[in-house]
């Protein structure tokens, strides 16, 4: 191992690792990166030896104790990827003394980038840090690249449907009830109501421990397009459309569930898929994809609770306040997380179609993808349908038990299991990792 290898992996004279970008990112050169004394070594590079070439973009990653969790892990590592491939290959494994390294620093075709494709390809070299996020910060503050938001077009489309669509969310919701809601306190009850099911569903997505790692400003984004963008455009854009060719089928039992369960589950989809896009510094697991979507779902469920609350507040007996009291409670009560257990779904197909790796072909992320967006798109469809009548029977509000156990259940199902994938990696010191991108 050459001397500035050896001096990347150790300790700086103030007893901080080394971040030096000449250092990091390899200058085409590979590096063999040693197993930590006493860990059972996997397949090494060995001194002078290439890496195959691994195609554009690939991400040189290491296996993280391969024989108890079987997942591909990320290790500190740099690969400099230019149009013709991989060029350069480096990465300390020393990580402090308290943090297991890789068992093997062997070359992966994992593939960090969103969807498994090339990175832009007006870019003729890019620089794809992805380190383990308690690495990361053991830098100071200055010594350290900057963690932030992917900006190409796709922030861009968040900001321009985001930003309208709030201020009519709230104008929608002050002028509704009558056109005075702001007046008679419907609209104060219910957005405070609101805000109470907006901490209790952002603090229960964070004690998930797959959720480690969320900045506060992916948490509000995902809450803010669920809120604002999400409605306003699937409400006030793709509903009508979806009704009229409901009708014109003579789906008329189900106009109205299909008029809501398509464009709303596809627009919340949308938003997760983006929010991973922009957001992959950190969001960069499958199961992150179920994080934002839980994040989504809660904006939603909330605006959507607290307009219902508002337009019926005015038919109480007694007040707006009552009635805006009463309508919201009995939302929360008869269909508790509702949109954020299926959002949840929805995200989490989108998280493994974009992450899940080299060993999953397109055809499987498509069906993949497809699968998941559907069962919560058919989810909300069942929830909606109503038979003809007036009132609810007592099967309808069976069928909506199931649907929700269902939901509940699966939900559930989904997070052990990611659970059980990351906990072996937190433990190793490898989880939760941040990415981060940089043009050479």
């Amino acid at each position: 191992m050459s001397k500035s290898g050896s001096r990347e992996h150790g300790a700086s004279e103030q007893g901080m690792p080394n971040w030096n970008s000449s250092d990091i990112t390899g200058a085409g050169q590979n590096t063999e990166a040693q197993p930590s004394p006493g860990q059972r070594s996997g397949a090494r590079l060995s001194p002078g030896q290439k890496p195959r070439n691994i195609g554009e973009p690939a991400v040189a990653a290491g296996v993280a104790s391969e024989e108890k969790t079987r997942e591909v892990s990320p290790q500190f590592r740099t690969v400099e990827i230019s149009r013709h491939g991989s060029d350069g290959v480096r990465g300390p494994n020393a990580m402090g003394s308290n943090a297991a390294e890789l068992n093997a620093a062997r070359v992966n075709q994992r593939l960090l980038h969103p969807g498994g494709n090339a990175l832009p390809k007006a870019a003729s070299r890019w620089v794809v840090i992805h380190t383990p996020a308690n690495f990361y910060k053991s830098f100071p503050a200055q010594a350290r690249p900057r963690l932030k938001l992917f900006k190409d077009y796709w922030f861009w489309v968040y900001l321009v449907l985001t930003i309208p669509s709030a201020g009519m969310a709230v104008a929608n919701i002050a002028f509704s009830g009558g056109g005075d809601a702001l007046f008679n306190g419907s609209a104060v009850i219910a957005a405070g109501l609101g805000m109470i099911q907006v901490l209790v569903g952002v603090l229960g997505v964070l004690l998930l421990k797959i959720s480690r790692g969320t900045p506060k400003r992916l948490i509000i984004m995902a809450l803010c397009w669920g809120a604002f963008a999400s409605p306003a455009i699937a409400g006030g854009l793709l509903s009508s459309p979806w009704l009229n060719v409901a009708e014109k089928m003579g789906w008329y039992a189900s106009s109205y569930s299909l008029a809501a369960a398509v464009p709303e589950e596809m627009i919340k989809a949308l938003g997760v898929f983006i929010l991973l896009w922009i957001g992959r510094t950190w969001w960069n697991r499958p199961w992150h994809g179920l994080i934002a979507g839980l994040l989504v779902g809660t904006g939603f469920e909330v605006y959507e609770n607290t307009l219902y609350a508002v337009n019926l507040a005015v038919i109480h007996p007694v007040s707006d306040v009552d009635g805006a009291l009463q309508v919201y409670l009995t939302r929360v009560l008869l269909g508790p997380f509702l949109h954020m257990l299926m959002t949840g779904l929805a995200g989490y197909g989108i998280g493994r179609a974009l992450y899940e790796g080299e060993n999953w072909g397109r055809r499987k992320r498509v069906l993949n993808l497809i699968g998941w967006i559907g069962l919560a798109v058919a989810l909300h469809y069942g929830w909606n349908f109503t038979t003809p009548g007036e009132t609810v029977t007592a099967w309808e509000l069976g069928v909506k038990a199931v649907l929700w156990l269902i939901m509940a259940g699966t939900v559930g199902i989904v997070v052990i299991r990611e659970k059980r994938r990351v906990m072996p990696l937190m433990r190793a010191g490898v989880e939760p990792a941040v990415t981060i991108y940089q043009r050479g």
